[in-house]
């Protein structure tokens, strides 16, 4: 209602590879977004107000993405020696018409105790004059068990390529070794068979490996004692 009083374009740009069913704080991230679109609104009198939601997998679990969510406005903007303070309660720009703009100050710096208490950052980065873009920082948040699963069976693994190395295989059962290598097939990979701990030993000093994917339990020598 605000954007449509003022005639600013309120835009939404979400990213195809979020998804749709992610696990976090609705309700604080509810309350972050309201007090970060409302400034966007109260200081943007002509142009747009911008939303924007991507994500990236999480290196350490699959099943997590790492979420940025920005809001970008092209109103007034923020004096370069305001940023430093721009979060702290009470604090507002300088020489702000109060009668135009209202507030107390303490919107930027709930959000960011609330983005806080979520593991999560806010960062700001403008330019007087030039608008302004607030952005969410959010690592390890939670896929819903359902859609993760999907996402896990719809990936391309053929699509997946590794640089050219080195691979030895060790296991005293062949059927299990022509497996693994049967998996890697596709990849620029150089890969040696060992059949027990100690045999492995011998081939990589001779040629040491890249990486080596070894069984446990081996006679000769088991993967323990090979791996010391």
């Amino acid at each position: 209602a605000k954007a449509e009083e003022k005639k600013i374009a309120l835009l939404l740009d979400m990213d195809p590879q979020l998804p749709e069913c992610l696990i976090l704080d609705e309700i604080r991230l509810r309350q972050i977004l309201f007090n970060l679109l409302g400034n966007a609104l109260k200081f943007t009198d002509q142009g747009h107000v911008k939303i924007s939601a991507s994500s990236m997998l999480n290196e350490a679990d699959d099943s997590k993405v790492d979420m940025m969510i920005s809001v970008e406005d092209t109103g007034v903007g923020i004096p370069k020696h305001a940023l430093k303070t721009i979060f702290e309660a009470f604090t507002q720009q300088e020489k702000q018409d109060t009668k135009k703009y209202g507030g107390t100050g303490l919107g930027l710096s709930i959000s960011r105790k609330l983005v806080s208490m979520m593991n999560g950052t806010l960062e700001v980065e403008s330019q007087f004059g030039e608008g302004a873009i607030f952005k969410l920082f959010f690592t390890g948040v939670s896929i819903s068990a359902s859609e993760a699963k999907s996402r896990f069976k719809n990936t391309d693994l053929e699509r997946i390529q590794f640089e050219p190395a080195k691979l030895l295989i060790v296991d005293d059962i062949e059927v299990n070794r022509e497996l693994i290598k049967e998996i890697f097939a596709h990849q620029p990979f150089e890969i040696y068979q060992a059949e027990n701990g100690l045999e492995a030993v011998q081939m990589a000093s001779q040629n040491p490996p890249d990486l080596i994917i070894t069984d446990i339990r081996m006679p000769v020598m088991d993967g323990f004692e090979e791996l010391k």
